[in-house]
């Protein structure tokens, strides 16, 4: 209890003195007002060439400003109606973005049961293709084989004819070996 006693005595008198410190800094600003306002009033009279000049040089800096916070008005303005413009062709694009979405998002929905059935009609056209070529195909071999069965006439006679000709060609290489030394 009397540690927290001496801290309170310790913070109080602390703030006293933070206090003591800041009104001497408002008095010591409030004299430093008041030494130049005296200055003014002893040493800068309204004729004198220091405060003529002064003057104008204020004139001229106020001039100066007035030009350039026009300008930047001016700049400003054309910068705020540029932003407006720009905000408002935003909204506009953003709205052509819905719309747009929202139409391609029904024509899938209405293209997909179209696309299913599209693709089931071009498989029924290929399996009906399909049929034809395996028909066709069939038709083919059975007229090839039809073909391979039918005998060519005087068939015989040549196969007699191939085999005479290899025989007197047997015979003549025969004879001949035998002939030779």
């Amino acid at each position: 209890m009397k540690d927290e006693i001496e801290a309170l005595k310790t913070q109080k008198a602390e703030a006293e003195r933070l206090a003591a410190e800041r009104e001497e800094q408002g008095n010591n600003f409030q004299s430093r007002v008041c030494i130049f306002l005296n200055f003014r009033r002893n040493h800068l009279s309204d004729g004198s060439p220091k405060v003529r000049a002064l003057e104008e040089n204020l004139i001229k800096y106020k001039e100066q400003n007035t030009k350039n916070t026009e300008g930047f008005r001016k700049r400003l303005g054309a910068v705020n109606s540029e932003k407006s413009e720009l905000s408002a062709t935003i909204s506009e694009l953003k709205d052509e973005i819905k719309k747009l979405i929202a139409e391609r998002d029904s024509s899938r929905a209405i293209s997909a049961p179209d696309a299913s059935q599209q693709l089931s009609a071009q498989l029924e056209t290929l399996r009906q293709e399909k049929a034809a070529l395996e028909q066709t195909l069939a038709r083919e071999r059975e007229e090839r084989a039809t073909i391979a069965q039918v005998p060519v006439e005087g068939s015989a006679d040549q196969a007699a004819l191939i085999v005479s000709f290899y025989c007197q060609t047997e015979f003549y290489h025969l004879s001949r070996s035998s002939r030779l030394p």
